[in-house]
């Protein structure tokens, strides 16, 4: 004879058993999330450009914040792929030593007394130290992230890449804003950025490494 008292009893220890184990498993074994990994950017190879007057020609800016509150009229802005290339003899928009080479980039300009202002973001492809040089005729100021990388202020002509240089511990794939900011004031123009990657010695300028957005 069937004893149904003892049949339920069995039942429902059964199903305790059942709960009590599944609460022990998810007390015991994390819930798991995946791992998280950074962002990776991508560079599109360009940068963006503005060519202002100066309210003050007589000035030379000692600073780049000086710099940018005597800029004039906006004669002329846009985006580039122009920008120079691994060549020092490559130019365009971060790499020029005459009025033609900038004018073939942004057009016309006036021949004294203005400034070139350049943003985008730097993205390393290496992680570890980068070294920049920044060179220019007149003042020459290139920023990574809001801070003066190197700078070669005040007035004269367009020095041998290297005399002005500056490091930065990057890390690969990140995105750095990027700056910088050229000063005409007379006579010849120039400006000139480059930059030694981790594992190459060579001044260079890497399109895959630059970018307008």
């Amino acid at each position: 004879m069937i004893n149904f008292q003892e049949l339920i009893l069995k039942k429902i220890c059964f199903i305790f058993f059942l709960v009590l184990s599944k609460i022990i498993a998810q007390i015991a074994l994390p819930t798991f999330q995946g791992v998280h990994k950074p962002q990776s950017h991508t560079a599109n190879g360009q940068l963006n450009y503005e060519v202002h007057t100066s309210t003050s020609p007589t000035y030379y800016a000692d600073t780049y914040s000086e710099l940018i509150s005597k800029q004039g009229t906006l004669e002329t802005s846009g985006t580039t792929s122009s920008i120079g290339g691994p060549s020092t003899s490559d130019y365009g928009l971060i790499n020029f030593t005459h009025q033609s080479h900038l004018e073939s980039v942004v057009g016309d300009v006036s021949n004294d007394d203005f400034s070139v202002s350049v943003s985008g973001y730097f993205i390393p492809q290496e992680t570890g130290t980068y070294t920049f040089t920044c060179e220019g005729d007149d003042g020459v100021f290139f920023l990574l992230n809001g801070s003066v990388v190197a700078s070669h202020p005040g007035g004269h002509g367009t020095q041998s890449i290297g005399n002005h240089t500056g490091t930065e511990s990057l890390t690969a794939g990140t995105k750095y804003t990027l700056n910088a900011y050229m000063q005409e004031r007379g006579g010849g123009i120039g400006l000139r950025i480059f930059w030694k990657t981790p594992s190459n010695s060579s001044w260079t300028i890497h399109a895959s490494e630059i970018s307008s957005e």
